[in-house]
């Protein structure tokens, strides 16, 4: 099997969780994207990943971090302080997975959690 180039492995981001995943992340991807996380086991699994790549680093990839999370609306200020959670803890990507209604949910996730996250951010 051809291996991948490298400059390409320096922009794929690897998602999982354990030790294996963890390891992966820090030997071979340019980020970690895990899904369905909460932000201490987010936290906990960035810890690892840093501690795995100070002694495996590829030198020219700086490690990035984000999360996938399954939103349902409702509670649109707990959903707000999560993402801010995330931030926090160095998240720089975080990709949001309506689980209803498409055009209903991208209306809302403009409204209820952009628009207020932009504005705290001023």
């Amino acid at each position: 099997m051809p291996r991948a180039r490298p400059d390409l492995l320096d922009r794929i981001w690897l998602g999982g969780s354990g030790h294996a995943a963890y390891r992966r992340v820090a030997q071979q991807g340019a980020g970690w994207l895990p899904s369905y996380v909460s932000p201490s086991q987010f936290a906990a699994g960035k810890a690892e990943i840093e501690r795995l790549s100070s002694s495996v680093r590829r030198p020219s990839v700086q490690l990035r971090f984000g999360a996938l999370l399954p939103i349902a609306f409702g509670l649109a200020k707990a959903i707000v302080e999560e993402l801010r959670a995330y931030v926090s803890l160095g998240a720089t990507r975080i990709l949001l997975f309506p689980v209803t209604e498409a055009d209903l949910q991208l209306r809302r996730i403009r409204e209820d959690i952009v628009l207020p996250l932009e504005s705290s951010e001023t």
